[in-house]
């Protein structure tokens, strides 16, 4: 092969692979859009604490639409414990835990600003060796009393519970991607259930999977609750068949409660007649959930004129500087073809001297 020849060929794997890099950073034949997304949350479970030996309520059997609370868009709390209190409007001696609450005599309660009622001004006998100041409002007024204790769990077996995901995601403005794609089949969604190495694209997770995949202490979850997000990843290359697009799953822990500081959250039931209600303090898991997706799909008109462009761009910007270097390059290699061999020289000089001599 021709010096000539190996010249041009280096500088046409040069300009290739130049190009190749701005259609691989700055690629404008790909239509991208972001979806509008649809989502539909249930979670799904039955546990009992018979076995526990508990006084009523406790002792009975629970499901999802006792143990998981609503909270706002895409967002709920499943219990991991529970603690039920009925009130009724009236007076009663104010909690002894609040500050400024215990009393010897009604003097001490004049004037007094108290957490849960309006004071009375009275001190009352909560036993016999004990006093508060009396107040008016929602009695009893004590604190909400755990069945086994604000740190053992009561709903352990809640990482056994279904967190079933519906997820449509729509295309309403994107030309040349489909209208709509949701996230299984019916009998996937009703059958499968999610494992991280068999079954990673099935959107019916144990709630115990969101707690290990997010790295978080489970035990500790269960005793003092914590927030945690599910992400539901679509990455879809549209090229190939849609049918094979599938969502992937994200766990991440955003708080984890800790003893003397769980994650609460409470619900009230006031009965009829607006004077009795049932005041339920929930210990638990709150679970985030969020769609992402990046979907693409080639325009293979707008491709070729794109590699059209970018060859004659290369060719623009590089043109001067490659032609300047096989200049040189190729000059360099004949000026090294045509310089006589430094044996020849010498023996020039050789002869030269012994003609000298002779005369």
């Amino acid at each position: 092969m021709s010096t000539r020849s190996v010249a041009i060929f280096a500088a046409i794997i040069f300009i290739s692979l130049v190009g190749l890099w701005g259609l691989q950073s700055y690629s404008p034949y790909q239509i991208n859009c972001t979806p509008q997304s649809i989502l539909g949350v249930d979670v799904e479970g039955v546990l009992s604490t018979e076995n526990l030996n508990l006084e009523e309520p406790y002792n009975r059997i629970w499901d999802s639409h006792d143990l998981v609370i609503p909270l706002e868009k895409d967002r709920f709390l499943i219990a991991t414990n529970i603690a039920i209190r009925d009130q009724h409007v009236g007076t009663c001696p104010e909690n002894e835990n609040v500050a400024g609450a215990k009393c010897t005599s009604d003097s001490d309660c004049s004037n007094k600003i108290l957490k849960n009622g309006l004071p009375t001004g009275n001190c009352t006998k909560t036993d016999e060796s004990l006093s508060t100041c009396e107040m008016r409002g929602w009695c009893p007024a004590a604190f909400p009393t755990f069945p086994l204790g604000e740190s053992v769990p009561l709903f352990e077996d809640v990482k056994d519970f279904l967190l079933k995901l519906e997820n449509e995601v729509l295309f309403p403005d994107c030309e040349g991607l489909p209208n709509m794609i949701t996230l299984q089949g019916k009998d996937f969604e009703t059958n499968c259930v999610y494992n991280k190495g068999q079954n990673p694209n099935c959107p019916n997770i144990p709630i115990g999977d969101i707690i290990e995949g997010a790295g978080a202490d489970t035990k500790n979850i269960f005793k003092f609750g914590g927030l945690f997000s599910v992400t539901i990843n679509w990455d879809c290359d549209f090229d190939d068949h849609v049918d094979e697009c599938r969502p992937q799953y994200t766990f991440k822990k955003i708080i984890e409660g800790e003893d003397g500081n769980p994650v609460r959250h409470n619900t009230v039931n006031i009965r009829t007649g607006g004077k009795d209600r049932t005041l339920t303090d929930y210990i638990g898991v709150k679970i985030s959930i969020k769609v992402e997706g990046t979907f693409s799909k080639t325009n293979y008109t707008t491709f070729v004129l794109t590699l059209i462009a970018a060859f004659i761009l290369v060719l623009c910007l590089f043109g001067g500087i490659l032609g300047v270097s096989y200049y040189v390059f190729y000059s360099w290699i004949r000026g090294t073809e045509r310089r006589p061999p430094q044996v020849m020289e010498n023996r020039t000089v050789q002869e030269f001297s012994s003609v000298q001599c002779k005369n």
